[in-house]
Order: structure tokens, then sequence, then C-alpha cells
């Protein structure tokens, strides 16, 4: 399936909701005020998605390098071996260390209980989607994480997990400036993690970005950072996660 069916998929998606937000409803109207018609099915054709975001179509990435590899569904044991070996990494870590539990510690694990179904579908229910595969099979393991690395704090669990501008309008409003495919798409965002800011020009977030969808269902996610031009984009939550690991593996998370 084409990027612009995938597009046209999740839009329809958003019509079937019982109630939308405005920016939804908003959408869904300038989406199908471009397409000529209502959205119906595969409506919308690459150039038209080109046209509505600013002259790349979704997923190209256009100049904007992605990180991660196409690869297979993502198993729940998967999972759990890797979060396993970011908690040992995490504790060996001084500065992380630091922030966490002597219970954390001692089980070696900084995750949670595995979220129920019932409350990822009523979180995919409030932000009208439904998450990519592998972020879905995360909170089947563990309902949020601890201190993936010393900028972020927590990956949120999923009862908290709200649209960015929801809290931060100032911010997008700053980060929209710019022409590129970052500025553009900012303001659709989805947010992960708790927005660090430790000072005016020191700030990081992961933003997960459903514009950004591949035939695969999954969606990229952001981190979003002061010291990273416009922002460093993954593939997938657990591209994202991976190279967290490696970051801390290596001692540089």
């Amino acid at each position: 399936m084409t990027e612009s069916n995938y597009f046209s998929k999740w839009l329809g998606s958003l019509k079937k909701m019982n109630s939308l937000q405005p920016d939804q409803k908003a959408l869904i109207d300038f989406a199908e005020g471009f397409a000529g018609a209502p959205l119906e099915g595969d409506m919308l054709t690459p150039a038209q998605i080109a046209g509505m975001f600013g002259g790349h179509a979704m997923d190209s990435g256009a100049s904007d390098e992605v990180h991660g590899e196409g690869a297979a569904a993502v198993t729940e044991p998967q999972w759990r071996s890797l979060l396993q070996r970011m908690s040992d990494a995490a504790i060996a870590d001084e500065d992380i260390r630091e922030r966490l539990s002597l219970t954390q510690i001692k089980k070696r694990w900084l995750g949670e209980e595995p979220a129920p179904e019932s409350a990822i579908a009523e979180a995919e229910s409030r932000l009208g989607l439904r998450f990519p595969p592998s972020l879905r099979a995360f909170y089947k393991v563990s309902n949020g994480w601890r201190s993936p690395a010393w900028s972020i704090s927590s990956i949120l669990p999923v009862e908290e997990i709200v649209p960015f501008k929801q809290e931060h309008v100032e911010e997008i409003a700053v980060w929209s400036e710019g022409g590129d495919r970052h500025s553009r798409q900012i303001a659709t965002t989805i947010q992960l993690s708790p927005y660090y800011k430790s000072t005016e020009e020191d700030d990081a977030v992961l933003l997960l970005n459903p514009l950004a969808m591949s035939s695969d269902d999954e969606m990229e996610v952001w981190f979003h950072a002061s010291w990273v031009p416009g922002a460093a984009f993954y593939r997938s939550f657990w591209h994202l996660m991976t190279s967290l690991l490696k970051q801390l593996e290596e001692g540089g998370a």
C-alpha cells in the first residue's frame, strides 16, 4: 500500500470517531478540499500529499536523514531483551543511576507493569489514531520507562500520552518558523516523554509523528533537542530505543 493510501486510511479512521478534536476536523476538511471530493478509500495521491505538507510526500524524509532500516515486526520477547539490556546499561551509568530508586537498581528493571489492552485502546481512541506496532508491543511489556537517556527522564505511561501542542503552544510557534519538514509537521506530533527543559536554551522531548507512516504501519519518532538541528528522525519507536541502548552501552547517552 502506498503512503497516500495509508494517509487516507488514517484520515478515514478519524472520520469514524464519534467526536473529533478541532484540529482533527480541520485536517480532514483540508484534505477533502485538496482532493476536491469527500475522502473515501485511496483518494489522495502522493502529489496531493506533497502539496499539503509543503512540497515533499509523506514519509519521504526529504533531505532529513531517517535512522533505521525496515525490519520484521518487533515481538514482546524482543522488547523484554532490549529493555533488560537498557536497564543494566542505565544502572551502570553513574549519572543516570543517581535518578533511580533502590528498588529499580535491586530488581535491575526500569520499567513498569504491562499496560492492559483496554488502556492502550482508550489512549488510541482519545488521540484518534492506532499506535504503530513497535510502540504497541512496548506498552504490552512495560507501561512506561525510566531514564532511557540522561536528557529523557522517562517514556510516558500510555494514559499520559497527549498531543504535544496541548501544553506547548509557545514552543510549537517557535519551532514552526522554519521551512523544513520538522517545522511543517511539529504541530501534529504526539508527546512520548516529559518535556525536559533545564535552561532557556536547553530542552529535549520525544515525539511521535503520525504524518510519517511507513508501509508496515510504523510511524517516525523524533528526538527533538536544542543541541540537534531540527530533530533526529527515527523510522520507528523500536529504532529510537535501539539507538538509545547503543549510546548507553557506549557511555554516550
